[in-house]
């Protein structure tokens, strides 16, 4: 089974993925700490322009600028005039913030179209057997599907 990851943008607590890729730490870190370690790249929105008479369209494009293990600039998507981004960095600030917890995994995937972010809850009993229980967020960047924790 493929990865998909892009690069070796994954971090875990503990344990090693399957893959056995990215980094593994021993400590609990906040989703922003883990994202700097795994590699962060930038994702902004650019207008786009008609190719042949260079006028202006009111759609941009979303787009993932170079990093030093891909040096491409990579549209991910494009959108309309009213879309709001959300950068994996917003995305890392808005999740500490919000679980105040620290991440088990977090990793990009593709060309860094959508990131992951996991963390532990506490466990839960269901007719005396222990489950884990984890919160998972995905902030996709191409313009076709909304982030969403579940």
């Amino acid at each position: 089974m493929a990865h998909n990851l892009f690069g070796e943008r994954f971090v875990s607590v503990r344990s090693p993925a399957w893959h056995r890729l990215g980094k593994v730490f021993d400590e609990p870190v906040s989703a922003l700490k883990a994202w700097e370690l795994a590699g962060p790249y930038e994702v902004q929105l650019e207008n786009l322009i008609a190719a042949q008479s260079r006028t202006p369209t009111s759609q941009k494009a979303i787009v993932r600028l170079p990093c030093k293990d891909d040096p491409q600039y990579r549209v991910l998507g494009t959108v309309s005039e009213t879309y709001t981004l959300i950068t994996p960095t917003q995305f890392c600030e808005v999740w500490d913030r919000c679980t105040n917890a620290r991440i088990e995994t977090i990793g990009a995937l593709g060309k860094g179209e959508t990131l992951f972010v996991s963390t532990k809850l506490p466990s839960f009993k269901i007719k005396d057997e222990a489950l884990d229980n984890y919160l998972l967020g995905i902030s996709p960047m191409t313009g076709q599907q909304a982030a969403q924790v579940r």
